[in-house]
């Protein structure tokens, strides 16, 4: 049987980093929770660039084969836990958020740091992190005590490196097949931007945003006590380039009145969390949104409803919001560049048009997503069954 050893008696854990309030400050790359993924490897895409306390860097620095930990964040649906191992190198150094903590191999003569991260992604993966976890205003924070006394297997060196390519080899493939599913989805969000394109190739009228809709802007109070029984949306609820929802509750189920929005059957729910822009939802029913929703009312006399649902879910929408969302922190976009954006508008009649044939082609892709789905979750399933297969070999070693 492999010996093991307690996590910090093999590795040295580090809180993430404060922006601190005093010079001499330098420039750092920071890794925040939006850069993990669920695969267990970071998105370097949108890394933030701050100026940081030098002091607070000196030992927060993120160095090539670190395991970053999230360990705050997360909500009532989705756990914290994740770790991603950084293999990025810059002349900018690297760090790391305070919601994060950084794992370091102490000896990697004794330890593999990608042995050990395939090992503590399968914790998270298994739901072994969960019991390690408590709840605070709607955030899961870890406990980090906990987390630090967790049993690792310790197989010699040169069985560590061969799980490690066995894997990599394995993961490989099916990540592979995951981006080929995933494709076909995106196809799909192409055939709804071509018709859209179409669209507004024909002559008519050029508007911004703003000339055509509003924003339901009443702030729900806690007085209002109608609204407790009302479902609450939020981005999480929505499931992208689609109108379905998960997860719903009802207001006084979660807690949530105070600061929220109410919305209509007249109304098109748009994300602004620069993360989740193509999170739209068309209600069928009235209800109250979270504050990173934008309500938004057309005006039913010049600008069809689902065509609205449509135009937000396009590549141009999206580019354009994009463009104004904010930088640093959780991005949002503003509402006056929501609004100063400008499109070509047909008439109504021939809006309604162009929407049925995109209602028949959701239909038909709806069909294929949902086969294409079930691929993605049986696929995903077999990353568990062989981190299982290989990491709790130590019972049998």
């Amino acid at each position: 049987m492999w010996h093991t050893k307690k996590l910090n008696e093999v590795c040295d854990i580090q809180s993430g980093l404060w922006k601190g309030k005093k010079g001499p400050y330098t420039t750092a790359l920071v890794l925040r929770n939006t850069n993990f993924t669920a695969s267990g490897v970071f998105d370097y895409s949108n890394v933030v660039e701050l100026e940081v306390e030098a002091k607070q860097l000196a030992n927060r620095e993120v160095i090539k084969n670190d395991i970053i930990l999230e360990k705050s964040g997360g909500g009532d649906k989705t756990p914290v836990g994740r770790v991603c191992i950084h293999d990025k190198e810059s002349k900018i150094p690297f760090s790391l958020s305070n919601f994060t903590a950084r794992i370091r191999v102490l000896d990697s003569k004794e330890l593999n740091a990608e042995f050990l991260h395939k090992f503590l992604y399968f914790l998270y993966i298994s739901g072994k992190t969960e019991p390690m976890q408590r709840h605070s205003t709607g955030i899961r924070n870890l406990q980090l005590t906990q987390y630090k006394d967790i049993d690792v297997p310790l197989p010699p060196l040169l069985e560590q490196e061969r799980i490690v390519a066995k894997l990599d080899a394995a993961f490989a493939e099916i990540n592979e097949a995951i981006e080929a599913v995933e494709d076909i989805n995106q196809n799909v969000g192409a055939i709804f931007e071509k018709i859209l394109d179409t669209s507004t190739q024909q002559q008519a009228p050029s508007v911004k945003l703003r000339d055509v809709c509003d924003i339901h802007a009443k702030l729900i109070s806690p007085k209002d006590e109608p609204y407790c029984s009302e479902p609450h949306i939020g981005a999480g609820n929505i499931v992208s380039m689609s109108n379905e929802l998960v997860n719903v509750l009802l207001a006084k189920e979660e807690g949530l009145i105070s600061g929220k929005f109410p919305f209509g059957t007249d109304s098109v729910l748009y994300s602004k969390i620069r993360p989740y822009l193509r999170k739209v939802h068309l209600p069928s029913h009235t209800g109250i949104c979270s504050a990173d929703m934008y309500p938004l009312v057309p005006d039913a006399k010049i600008l069809d409803r689902k065509y609205l649902y449509y135009l937000l879910l396009s590549q141009n929408f999206t580019d354009y919001a994009m463009s104004g969302a904010a930088r640093a922190g959780m991005p949002k976009v503003n509402r006056n560049h929501l609004f100063d954006f400008e499109f070509q508008l047909p008439a109504l009649e021939v809006q309604r048009l162009i929407v049925k044939k995109m209602e028949v082609i959701r239909l038909e892709s709806s069909n294929l997503q949902r086969i294409q789905n079930l691929k993605i979750m049986q696929i995903k399933a077999l990353k568990s069954t062989i981190l299982k297969q290989e990491l709790q070999s130590s019972e049998a070693a």
